[in-house]
């Protein structure tokens, strides 16, 4: 389960940096925390601009998840742990 939230972690911190770079972000901090089964990530930076996509991140960001969702993308990432119940 950790090595799942680890992999995980990974691609969501170079997304995270792959967006700031394309904003053209400066002097970013990325911190990651697993905190009670969670995965918490706090990015800041410095933007020449505020994004015009700023609004539609946040939320998608804050939309809820799915188990069944979150276990197809699992399996379409290979971050299945087996179990298929």
């Amino acid at each position: 389960m950790i090595e799942d939230q680890k992999h995980k972690s990974k691609l969501i911190s170079s997304g995270l940096l792959e967006y700031y770079f394309h904003i053209g972000g400066n002097n970013i901090h990325l911190d990651i925390k697993f905190v009670d089964n969670k995965l918490i990530f706090n990015c800041s930076g410095e933007v020449p601009k505020e994004p015009d996509d700023l609004e539609h991140i946040n939320e998608l960001i804050n939309l809820p998840r799915y188990d069944d969702v979150e276990l197809y993308y699992a399996e379409l990432l290979d971050l299945s742990d087996g179990d298929s119940s």
